[in-house]
């Protein structure tokens, strides 16, 4: 068994990289990667192909003055079209730390969890692989193996969920995709309208008008798809609701956390996406195993706070929007009177580990 001097002196010594859920934390919870996923590499090697290709023909077909131009401003979109695709895709979404010290068994009052928001009331659910209490926006997510808050979705290309912490930097990355492919497309467009013209001053291989009608088939569908995506996200942005919430929610059913109006929806997508969660009233239950649920993010960087009552305060939640107004908690200077500090707290969990099974960073 582990003694707490080996306890201290291995919070010292904070792990750079650690195995929770399905994937590899690091940058203390900020970043996260499966290593198991597929997805990213084969999106990035999609837009490599097609900028090389793109580049290849600008430099073949275009005068030399337009080239110089439209290549520059082509390396420019690809250069923030890769950089945001791998902030999105390695941001952790908002994954909470699995409760692998508590037992099964202690958490028969789950049933009972109750939330309620708009005068609809909603029993919570309990995860029997976190083994964490779910609160309203949590789902769990098979592929990253993980409790994802304000989940929207887990996109495949990017081999992450789209969640709190990401959402709006996957917002902004279709957004690049867009204009990038609407770019690529009219040049493309050009050089195709233009084959003829090239064979005749045998500029033209057959790979090449092969590879050009490709190419444009490529930008296409690329386009379209992004411009759906931008569409459907900006109609879920101001109606407050999530792809998830969308595709469970049955037809004609109230959306509880959208505001009184589109603006104001919005507004707390950009700023303050948690504060939905200041309107939710919930029985003393669901306060029970919520207030003992702890981001990842948070747990790895040691930035949430405990209350003499026990109740998690997470600095990721704080800044995002939600001030635990209804608690009068506010995030305070972890080594005031009266609190533990998060440091306190992982020590205590570590201690409880002993005897009782792994810690969530060891699993």
């Amino acid at each position: 068994m582990e003694n707490k001097s080996d306890v201290n002196q291995a919070e010292e010594k904070p792990q750079k990289c650690v195995f929770i859920g399905k994937k590899y934390f690091f940058k203390q919870g900020k970043y996260a990667i499966n290593p198991k996923s597929i997805g990213l590499p084969i999106s990035l090697i999609v837009l490599i192909y097609n900028f090389v290709h793109m580049s290849y023909y600008m430099n073949k077909f275009l005068s030399t003055s337009s080239f110089a131009i439209l290549l520059i401003i082509n390396i420019i979109l690809f250069t923030l079209q890769i950089l945001q695709s791998l902030n999105t895709a390695l941001t952790d979404p908002g994954s909470y730390l699995p409760n692998y010290w508590e037992d099964k068994s202690n958490n028969s009052d789950a049933k009972i969890m109750l939330a309620t928001i708009k005068g609809q009331e909603y029993f919570l659910k309990f995860c029997r692989t976190c083994l964490i209490a779910k609160d309203l926006r949590v789902y769990h997510c098979p592929d990253c193996g993980l409790c994802i808050l304000r989940h929207d979705h887990h996109c495949p290309w990017l081999s992450n969920c789209i969640g709190l912490n990401n959402h709006h930097l996957f917002f902004y990355l279709v957004i690049i995709n867009v204009v990038f492919f609407v770019f690529n497309f009219f040049i493309i467009l050009h050089i195709v309208l233009n084959l003829k013209e090239y064979e005749i001053e045998e500029l033209l291989s057959k790979n090449d008008k092969v590879f050009a009608y490709v190419l444009l088939a490529l930008n296409i569908f690329l386009l379209l798809f992004n411009f759906a995506l931008l569409i459907v996200h900006i109609i879920y942005m101001i109606t407050g609701q999530t792809t998830n919430e969308k595709v469970k929610r049955k037809r004609g059913a109230i959306n509880p956390f959208s505001n009184d109006s589109k603006k104001q929806n919005a507004i707390e997508f950009w700023k303050c996406p948690m504060r939905y969660k200041e309107r939710i009233e919930y029985n003393d239950a669901a306060k029970k195993y919520l207030d003992t649920n702890i981001l990842i993010c948070d747990y790895l960087s040691g930035s949430y706070y405990m209350s003499p009552d026990k109740k998690i305060i997470s600095e990721t939640l704080v800044n995002r929007g939600y001030n635990y107004n209804k608690a009068n908690i506010e995030l305070i200077d972890k080594s005031s009177e009266g609190g533990e500090t998060s440091d306190t707290v992982k020590l205590d969990e570590q201690n409880t580990n002993d005897g009782n099974g792994s810690s969530a960073v060891s699993q």
